[in-house]
């Protein structure tokens, strides 16, 4: 048994489309309004590490901001504390006279 192999008819070269590199697709260096594009990822790098820096930024300020709200807390609590040990005393003290 005998495997033949068929030569596919060669089209004319299309020269509008870039060439296709080994995966058969056109090579992204050949692709039309390359530098336009690069400009945009290159921008696009630049909103992601500035978002990325804002929002550290913010968890850090997110951070801070829980740690006084757990400072603020336990000081109320200690001022509610005390107020009940004051209201205590003074119903104790008014109870003996």
């Amino acid at each position: 048994m005998c495997a033949t192999k068929h030569k596919r008819a060669l089209s004319p070269v299309d020269t509008d489309r870039p060439a296709p590199d080994q995966t058969g697709l056109p090579s992204v260096d050949a692709l039309p309004g390359r530098e336009h594009l690069s400009r945009q990822y290159a921008e696009l790098l630049d909103i992601a590490a500035r978002l990325i820096k804002e929002c550290s930024r913010l968890q850090a300020d997110n951070d801070d901001l829980r740690a006084s709200a757990r400072l603020w807390m336990r000081m109320h609590e200690q001022q509610v504390e005390r107020a009940n040990s004051f209201e205590h005393q003074l119903l104790e003290g008014a109870r003996r006279v």
